[in-house]
């Protein structure tokens, strides 16, 4: 996926390994990578246009872009296109990038000291640029909610390029932004939906980006859990097309066995991959360049000897997104009960769920650095309020996508090399979710009426969590409710084990953070300089990583020990 436009030409050695062309358009460099996530749309002395990641539509048509790029225009075809993309486009001494409605695809742009660099990698338009200076302030807040806050990066004059935008930069430092679309609020957001007819509008959208995704294709693989996500995508995937639904697990346990059973009852044959041992300690540094610092690389689920197991599809399909944006994970309002469904509260748009820590946790770091991130934080919701008044908890990790605490694992993929196809992530399907009313979220009823059907038997075999995907309601809770009452009895009279879900018991957390590890001698103190810089005075380092408290976050402090230059 890995797409990069400069000034100064890309000299270090860990920055230009990844990319297969590297050459000088005027007075710019342009640099990509050889991969089914980079599409370059046109290549001559006038204009360069270059896609990182999906796109389909008039947008991926070059002669819809000829001649100077006009952002009104851009916008509206990015409005009629679809995927998960960035598209740049390098003309006589501007650049413009052209976002997808979620920010899906990062691009992030710094003018620095050595010049305008514009790319997907945060690490190498930091080092191109010259913008080097790490934003302890978005370091505390990465340690703090697993992601940097919008519009900020991990350094300190890097920014990303807004989400549904058309973003130019020109000579003299002049940048315009026009913001072609937004996820405003619809005014049935908590009204009852006809959930028939949302069901019909999200199959309809989610098969479309299936099939562009497998058009032209010859072999495919599909990230396989078992779950009701992937089973809705693999119904969708024609019989007749060479596709391995894969799943990846530390042993055979009830994931796997539910995995094989739900994927044979849709005509396929699972492929299991072993996890390797210590799978998720290894590679520490390697998994940091491959994403970028201040993103969770625990989420690097795909990836060195996995993802070489992949590389032999066309394309990889998944289900990413589907509980955030169609479901209600992030939905702050929604309420679980032991003794009924799922409920739909009254609007909370100030509660915002997947937070790891609470501020006071974190006592260790200078609360004039926290004081900072809380202003960042509140300045997003801010924002978020104006477009969505009532959701904006709700929204709060999902604008832009860059967000959502488990992005890694997207970014993990798109780095392999075959193209990748996520579906819920698709720019038509976030603008389908944005105006179903919450509704519609609650007890996954429109992806029950979207999906059920397509799954045929298999929606009637459970998943991990012990949901059956057919069904819903009242049938469903007592469901839920009898099979994980089935599943502790197991437990106790020594049927079955525990660690029966996808996640390998080696992760960091589980073990003492040890960064001599994972880094060099002058890595390490690079890293303990920086989170002392990071600390109140008269906190260690030594004493941050050596004690009993923030287990997550002491693992994601492994990244100030990384470096690009």
């Amino acid at each position: 996926m890995d797409l990069l436009v400069s000034q100064s030409k890309p000299t270090s050695e860990t920055i230009t390994q990844r990319y297969a062309v590297t050459h000088k358009v005027d007075d710019l460099w342009i640099s990509y990578a050889s991969s089914g996530n980079v599409n370059v749309l046109k290549e001559s002395s006038e204009m360069q246009a270059i896609v990182a990641g999906t796109l389909h539509g008039p947008l991926a048509d070059p002669e819809n872009i000829r001649g100077a790029p006009d952002k009104k225009k851009l916008g509206n075809l990015a409005l009629d296109s679809d995927g998960s993309f960035g598209l740049i486009v390098v003309g006589e001494n501007t650049v413009t990038v052209v976002t997808d409605a979620g920010g899906s695809i990062p691009v992030c742009y710094g003018w620095g000291p050595d010049g305008l660099a514009v790319g997907t990698a945060v690490h190498h338009v930091a080092a191109c640029s010259g913008c080097t200076t790490i934003d302890k302030v978005s370091a505390v807040d990465f340690l703090l909610n697993a992601t940097v806050c919008y519009p900020y990066s991990w350094y300190e004059e890097v920014r990303l390029v807004p989400p549904g935008s058309v973003c130019s930069f020109g000579p003299n430092r002049k940048k315009e932004t026009s913001t072609y679309w937004q996820p405003t609020e619809p005014d049935d957001v908590n009204d009852p939906c006809d959930v028939e007819e949302w069901g019909r509008r999200l199959r309809a959208q989610v098969s479309s980006a299936v099939q562009h995704g497998l058009r032209g294709k010859e072999k495919g693989r599909l990230l396989y859990s078992g779950g009701s996500d992937s089973r809705a995508i693999l119904s969708l995937i024609p019989r007749s097309f060479d596709c391995r639904p894969t799943t990846v697990l530390d042993r055979k346990n009830r994931e796997y066995r539910l995995a094989k059973c739900s994927a044979s009852l849709l005509g396929r044959n699972l492929d299991w991959v072993k996890r390797p041992d210590d799978y998720y300690r290894s590679a520490v540094r390697e998994r940091i360049d491959t994403i970028g610092p201040g993103r969770d690389f625990q989420h690097t689920h795909i990836f060195g000897s996995i993802a070489d197991y992949i590389e032999d599809a066309n394309v990889i399909l998944g289900g990413y997104l589907s509980d955030t944006i169609i479901k209600t994970l992030y939905v702050g309002n929604s309420e679980s009960y032991p003794d009924r469904p799922e409920q739909l509260l009254g609007p909370e748009p100030d509660r915002i769920k997947g937070h790891f820590f609470e501020e006071e946790s974190l006592s260790a770091v200078s609360d004039d650095i926290l004081d900072q991130v809380r202003r960042r934080r509140q300045a997003h919701h801010k924002r978020l309020k104006e477009i969505r008044p009532l959701t904006a908890g709700n929204w709060h990790r999902l604008w832009p996508l860059t967000h959502a605490l488990d992005f890694a694992h997207y970014l993990a993929c798109q780095a392999i090399g075959p193209e990748v196809v996520e579906p819920f992530v698709f720019s038509q399907t976030y603008r389908l979710a944005s105006r179903m009313p919450d509704t519609g979220r609650v007890d996954s009823r429109v992806f029950r009426k979207a999906f059920g059907k397509e799954m045929g038997l298999a929606g009637f075999v459970p998943t991990t969590s012990g949901r059956v995907p057919r069904f819903g309601d009242k049938i469903g809770h007592e469901v839920l409710r009898f099979i994980r009452r089935w599943r502790t009895l197991k437990e106790k009279i020594g049927i079955e084990k525990g660690d029966q879900g996808p996640w390998s018991p080696d992760r960091l957390r589980n073990s003492p953070v040890r960064p001599e590890e994972h880094f060099s001698e002058k890595e390490c103190e690079q890293l303990y300089h920086r989170t002392e810089q990071l600390l109140k005075d008269g906190e260690s380092a030594t004493s941050f990583f050596e004690g009993l408290e923030h287990k997550q976050a002491k693992v994601r402090a492994l990244a100030l020990g990384f470096s690009s230059t």
